[in-house]
């Protein structure tokens, strides 16, 4: 959300003081209710929906420099906090080790490169409705990775205490 309504407004990733003041200027909610349609929570910002736009490659590129700012950071954790009050299923790439670091069941999915870009590629071809290239995509999700695993503020790795699934593992779970 931070992203997308950053580039509504113009302010560059590398612009720190911009993006810390329209954080704490704007209004993000999202809505977990089932959406049918989307199969996705309704994600807006002061009313805006910016649900399809939260998906858009442009995004996924300046995602990773917006949430490695520390200030930006420390200024997300208390409202994803307060989002999901008691029991409730989180993803994200710092769930675990930032925002609710001291939950009693943790998960960290991994699959391999290939899945993830089909995934990809079926997220972004549902909100898009056209193909999107391969290519595109595996570099896409290459250098999101790379850009998190590397970043100094809450880099992307499994908690202490997570359970860590593998993607072949999942296949063979039910479908519910």
């Amino acid at each position: 959300a931070v992203t997308v309504e950053a580039r509504h407004r113009g302010i560059a990733a590398t612009d720190v003081v911009k993006l810390v003041q329209m954080l704490r200027d704007i209004h993000i909610v999202v809505d977990t209710s089932p959406n049918l349609e989307t199969e996705r929570p309704l994600l807006s910002v002061d009313g805006r929906n910016i649900s399809r736009d939260a998906h858009e490659p442009a995004i996924a590129a300046e995602l990773s420099r917006i949430s490695g700012i520390p200030e930006v950071r420390r200024l997300l954790i208390e409202p994803q906090q307060r989002a999901a009050p008691g029991d409730a299923v989180v993803l994200g790439r710092d769930i675990g080790t930032v925002i609710f670091p001291d939950v009693d069941v943790k998960f960290f999915f991994t699959a391999p490169a290939a899945e993830r870009v089909a995934r990809r590629r079926r997220e972004l071809d549902k909100a898009r409705g056209s193909a999107t290239p391969d290519a595109v995509l595996e570099q896409e999700v290459e250098a999101r990775d790379r850009a998190d695993q590397e970043r100094e503020v809450a880099p992307l790795r499994p908690a202490k205490s997570v359970r860590q699934v593998f993607d072949e593992v999942m296949a063979r779970l039910p479908k519910h």
